[in-house]
């Protein structure tokens, strides 16, 4: 059995020992995987002492070897990984087989680069254990990150980990999170894919930024102990906590007693909590123009306090302040912001056949496709930039397929499935070949609508509220090229 045994597994061994110790303990506040306080807590059990593991492995070694050993691609791996998990949840709560398993699970859903496995067994262990599912997850993907052997792996190890990062982000565990994202970086120059490479290092240098802000922070709040008017302090907490941390509650106070005219002035307005739309405009109008001086992140923070008071306004604003409105709600829909989902070019992880690039654009073969690692509910727009050297753009959300230059009739748009099905449209379908196009596919809970390099095509109304997937792109006996994919959120109507 050893000599199948995924390459990782000897760490799951060495974390089983150093849990069985202490070095790693159950979740406490603080934790990247702390409960919220006013939910209920089920007892876990202590991670099964080294003798008990040993002797569970090695009950699962003579069950799994045969499976191990046929299990010779990713996929086979990946299911049978599955497989182990169901297994292991059917064991008894605390028990070492249970661990045993769960831990087999995940290091063979790893080894086999299917993280989205991995992570689950690891969730599985979480639920049951004293373990820290994050720390856990974290070395995973460091015992691993260099064994990768292509993009789509390394985009596929980038989805999961991003999830673990934000958690550990708002736990101020700034080390979990610089341990996953320099894994990541790792994995993104091992394939040396240089979009890889360049999402990773921003994604490294945020976390740095951010651990470097809340140390500002924390010495600022050692000076607010013995001066609590000094207004650059004031200033520092202030703008970390509304900026970076998305704290308005405790932040918004410091800026009105920090040392910049400008937030001080915008953060008082703030905390009058105005009821009337014309001054919860103003208000937004304010922080717009805060917003407007940064940039990254920050700027994204801003803007969205911007929009909460945009929105309050909304309903019962006038005619032309309104549109005002309406319109910088939907610039700031288009702004990336911390949700990854929204707003970044999700080309760069996505899934599917996207080891075949050409100018940084994935090319696709007949029987073939590509779509985002994550899922999407409406509202949403998507923009994607395609092409096609003859026939069949097909594009799947909110519908079986949404067909451009479809071989039977290429003027013919075509919607097969889903709420707006049947729906073809004559005349709609026909796009440039060998010539790159921009599809605008937006679907609010009642509408979609299908534009192409600027132009509407196609609106129709139907129940798209139950929608929740991710984008997928194919071709039909032609050779498609996917440039980019981008997602905003715009504004509902």
């Amino acid at each position: 059995m050893g000599r199948h045994r995924p390459s990782s597994f000897a760490v799951v061994l060495c974390l089983g020992a150093a849990m069985a110790s202490g070095t790693i303990a159950a979740p406490e506040k603080g934790s990247a995987d702390a409960p919220a306080e006013s939910a209920r807590i089920t007892p876990k059990a202590p991670v099964p002492d080294a003798s008990a593991l040993k002797a569970a492995t090695k009950q699962v070694d003579a069950v799994y070897s045969k499976d191990l050993a046929n299990a010779r691609n990713p996929g086979s791996k990946g299911a049978l990984a599955k497989k182990m998990i169901v297994a292991g949840v059917e064991e008894p709560g605390g028990s070492a087989t249970r661990f045993a398993l769960l831990a087999l699970a995940r290091d063979t859903a790893a080894a086999a680069e299917d993280f989205e496995t991995s992570f689950a067994a690891i969730d599985e262990l979480g639920k049951g254990f004293q373990i820290e599912a994050s720390q856990m997850k974290a070395e995973t993907v460091s015992a691993t990150a260099r064994s990768l052997r292509t993009p789509g792996a390394v985009g596929g190890l980038i989805t999961q980990i991003d999830p673990m990062i934000e958690q550990a982000l708002a736990a101020d565990r700034y080390e979990l999170a610089l341990q996953a994202t320099e894994s990541a970086l790792a994995a993104a120059r091992h394939v040396n894919d240089r979009g890889l490479i360049q999402e990773a290092t921003a994604r490294s240098q945020r976390v740095k930024a951010i651990e470097a802000g809340d140390a500002n922070a924390r010495k600022a709040l050692g000076v607010l102990e013995r001066d609590p008017s000094n207004a650059d302090a004031n200033l520092v907490v202030g703008r970390f906590r509304c900026f970076v941390k998305g704290d308005w509650e405790h932040g918004v106070p410091r800026l009105a007693a920090g040392s910049d005219a400008a937030l001080k002035h915008v953060a008082t307005l703030d905390l009058v909590r105005p009821t009337t739309p014309e001054v919860q405009s103003e208000l937004g109008d304010a922080w717009w123009g805060v917003g407007g001086k940064e940039s990254g992140d920050v700027k994204w923070r801003i803007l969205d306090r911007a929009a909460d008071w945009y929105r309050k306004a909304l309903p019962n604003l006038p005619g032309l302040k309104k549109l005002t409105v309406e319109k910088k709600l939907r610039e700031f829909a288009a702004v990336p912001g911390p949700d990854r989902k929204y707003g970044h070019e999700l080309i760069v992880l996505a899934r599917g056949a996207v080891d075949r690039r050409e100018n940084g654009a994935i090319v696709l073969h007949d029987g073939e496709k590509v779509y985002t690692a994550a899922t999407f509910a409406p509202p949403v727009a998507f923009r994607i930039v395609a092409m096609t050297d003859s026939t069949n753009i097909r594009i799947k959300y909110a519908a079986d397929q949404i067909i451009f230059n479809w071989e039977g009739n290429p003027n013919e748009l075509r919607i097969d499935g889903g709420p707006a099905g049947g729906r073809y449209t004559a005349g709609a379908g026909k796009v440039p070949v060998k010539a790159w196009v921009e599809i605008n596919l937006v679907v609010m809970p009642d509408t979609m609508v299908i534009s192409v390099d600027g132009k509407e095509r196609f609106r129709t109304n139907a129940d798209f509220s139950q929608a929740d997937m991710p984008l997928l792109i194919f071709p039909v006996g032609s050779i498609v090229k996917v440039k980019s994919i981008v997602a905003t959120r715009p504004l509902p109507k």
